[in-house]
């Protein structure tokens, strides 16, 4: 089962069980506690296999079968860390070795690894459907075209089923692309979501100069 960490548990607590043996759980682009992959496990019955990376793709970690702690990959991107906090958690910094048009260096993820080799990412972030559903905004990052033309996006949302998705244009942009963007956020939102497109000139960054994808008053 290949699946986001916060839908498997999602899945878990909804007490979901599958007609078949598992021979495992891979769990991958979100954070996942000790705790929690344990908790798979024993719901699925089945080991789970964790990695972290991310799409600005300089650094790259995964378990080892049998083991909880994250291992980087020396070969994907040269990791550094910075100072410990009160927590000795460090922030994870990276340097991307594959990207020849215009590499990161000393790219400052924002994330941080604990002591015991476990990364301490962002909260799961969800879009609520109008029914209750969530949909994780890891989910709604695309693999294909469709925001070709985009700087960036940002999801807000403060009803249920009810979205707006700003988008902030290059200037090679063309109109013709929003009906593609509806239709394939649609596709992962479902019927019972209302969107709403807004182009916008720049959408707000954090202090650590990234934006974020999701601004919401609900609580998950």
């Amino acid at each position: 089962l290949h699946a986001y960490p916060s839908a498997a548990l999602m899945l878990m607590q909804m007490g979901v069980k599958l007609d078949f043996k598992l021979t495992s759980l891979l769990c991958g682009s979100e954070k996942l506690s000790t705790e929690a992959q344990r908790q798979l496990e024993g719901h699925f019955e089945a080991p789970v296999m964790h990695w972290y990376g991310h799409s600005e793709r300089a650094v790259l970690a995964a378990q080892r079968p049998g083991g909880l702690a994250l291992h980087f990959w020396p070969a994907y991107g040269f990791v550094e860390f910075g100072e410990a906090d009160a927590e000795g958690n460090r922030e994870i910094i990276a340097t991307s070795f594959h990207n020849h048009v215009m590499p990161l260096i000393r790219y400052r993820t924002g994330d941080l690894w604990s002591a015991n080799g476990q990364v301490i990412g962002r909260d799961y972030e969800f879009l609520i459907s109008r029914t209750g559903r969530r949909i994780s905004l890891t989910a709604m990052n695309m693999h294909d075209d469709i925001f070709d033309g985009l700087l960036a996006v940002q999801f807000h949302q403060h009803q249920p089923g009810v979205v707006e998705c700003h988008l902030q244009p290059t200037p090679v942009w063309s109109c013709d692309r929003e009906a593609a963007i509806r239709a394939g956020l649609l596709r992962k939102l479902g019927d019972d979501f209302e969107l709403t497109l807004r182009l916008v000139d720049e959408i707000e960054k954090t202090t650590a100069g990234k934006h974020r994808w999701l601004v919401t008053t609900l609580k998950p």
